[in-house]
């Protein structure tokens, strides 16, 4: 795993044992780093967060990115309630 990776899930860790039920990802542009799916994922499936995202979502016209996020989602996202 890269460093740049041990360093953002050791951030994830810390905040999520201090009680952090919630994040949001900005800053430039979240979506151009290639790690952004699973820093999202880490968050969110491994880590019980809230992962909201602030994005120009110029990315998210791109079939790989979607694809990528699609992995994101929980089995049963497409279906209404």
């Amino acid at each position: 795993m890269a460093r740049c990776h041990m360093k953002i899930y050791n951030l994830l860790d810390n905040i999520a044992e201090a009680g952090t039920r919630g994040i949001s990802l900005g800053g430039g542009e979240p979506t151009i780093r290639k790690d952004f799916t699973d820093i999202m994922r880490y968050a969110a499936r491994y880590k019980y967060m809230f992962v909201a995202v602030n994005t120009h979502g110029q990315s998210l016209a791109d079939k790989t990115f979607l694809f990528r996020g699609r992995r994101l989602l929980p089995d049963n996202a497409d279906k209404t309630q």
